[in-house]
């Protein structure tokens, strides 16, 4: 669990990528309390998605941008579409981690990072972070382990494993 003083939060940098649909939800929560309760507060939200249309709360986060427009700055990265420029292709690592910080953040006082998703990410952004001369105490995160593995990493085999018989396709107004 994310434990923060808000009284303390003056520029808050969050990363997420969503993993089963959960990823954004923590650090969007830590977002909206933030810019509520702190008028002082600027957040940055590095959202990394597949692409534009799996963007997950994509209107309740353009919504809360709307009401903070001064201190809310969204920034997209898809892993699978292009919006035109480097810095906002791929997938969030180690060196987009950097990448991002040098675009967007290079001459700030970053009070925190909050970092959601996968175990490769958290663990890259966060030594990008350090390297960047953030302190380990403002750089946070949770890891949780999947269904699947073991503390090890190891895939554990489970019993009757269910197998795919078919694959199906939905396609609504031409896209898939």
């Amino acid at each position: 669990m994310y434990i923060y003083d808000m009284s303390k939060i003056r520029i808050l940098i969050v990363l997420s990528c969503v993993v089963f649909l959960s990823g954004i939800t923590p650090v969007l929560s830590i977002a909206k309390s933030i810019l509520k309760e702190e008028p002082n507060s600027d957040v940055t939200l590095f959202y990394g998605n597949k692409g534009f249309g799996s963007i997950i709360f994509r209107e309740q986060i353009e919504a809360l941008k709307n009401s903070f427009m001064d201190r809310l700055r969204v920034v997209h990265v898809l892993s699978r579409e292009s919006l035109g420029n480097d810095i906002q292709k791929g997938r969030i690592d180690k060196q987009k981690a950097l990448d991002l910080h040098k675009a967007f953040l290079k001459d700030q006082d970053i009070d925190a990072v909050y970092i959601c998703g996968p175990e490769q990410m958290i663990l890259g952004v966060k030594e990008a972070m350090l390297e960047c001369g953030l302190p380990e105490k403002s750089v946070h995160f949770e890891l949780f382990t999947t269904p699947g593995e073991s503390k090890k990493g190891e895939a554990i085999k489970l019993p009757n494993e269910p197998t795919i018989a078919s694959n199906v396709s939905i396609i609504v107004d031409g896209d898939t």
